[in-house]
């Protein structure tokens, strides 16, 4: 009998181990995969973001090419004046629009980034023949939307030249002609920002279309 117990206590030891040991595992297997679940969720999100954000860039590059191709290199008049103007945080396009917001006159479209109680958005506002208001966003959750504005300079035995120019923080219409339109555009949720080059002239500096943060791309105040 006293055999027969030892070995049942024996058993019953052996038991309680492998549940313990099996409740360990399990417990460990259990953590690995909600690891795993969260890092899969964390990267579905961080892809999602990175999308609609390159998406965003796209739409604003195109948007404002297509506004500065239907847009007069100048005003024709004793001083011929720009279709482009603005500052760091707006621009301005005298223009008949988009393809699909075609215009029988010339309107201005104003771009802008727009902070409201919802967030802050890339928004395009325009003016209709009827004096309609009409507000389109562009982007949405941008920390930071900022233009620059690169001279168009003409020198009579060289021929234009504006790569050796400075990126400038404003421009009014009667500054005169531009070579390009600089956009620097960053998420709420992303730290480096993306920079878009528009060229307005075909002889911009193919150097500064493939860095614009080079000396003579850069904004006054700005160069390295």
């Amino acid at each position: 009998m006293t055999a027969q117990c030892r070995n049942t206590d024996r058993a019953a030891g052996f038991a309680l181990v492998d549940l313990l040991m099996a409740i360990v595992v399990a417990g460990l297997a259990g953590s690995v995969l909600i690891g795993l679940v969260r890092f899969a969720e964390y990267s579905r999100v961080e892809t999602t973001h990175r999308e609609r954000e390159h998406e965003g860039v796209l739409v604003l590059e195109r948007v404002l090419r297509a506004l500065v191709e239907r847009a007069p290199s100048v005003f024709p008049g004793p001083s011929p004046k720009s279709s482009i103007s603005g500052d760091e945080h707006e621009i301005q396009v005298m223009s008949n629009g988009l393809p699909a917001i075609g215009l029988p006159q010339l309107s201005a479209f104003h771009l802008r980034r727009d902070v409201g109680r919802a967030g802050s958005d890339a928004v395009l506002s325009w003016v209709d023949d009827a004096r309609q208001v009409h507000r389109k966003i562009l982007a949405q959750d941008i920390a930071e939307l900022t233009f620059a504005y690169l001279p168009r300079v003409l020198d009579r035995l060289k021929g234009t030249i504006s790569g050796t120019q400075a990126w400038q923080p404003r421009w009014h219409a009667d500054d005169g002609q531009l070579s390009a339109l600089r956009l620097v555009i960053r998420f709420k949720q992303e730290a480096m920002p993306w920079i878009v080059v528009i060229p307005i002239e075909a002889d911009l500096s193919v150097a500064c279309l493939r860095n614009s943060q080079q000396a003579g791309c850069a904004p006054r105040g700005q160069e390295r």
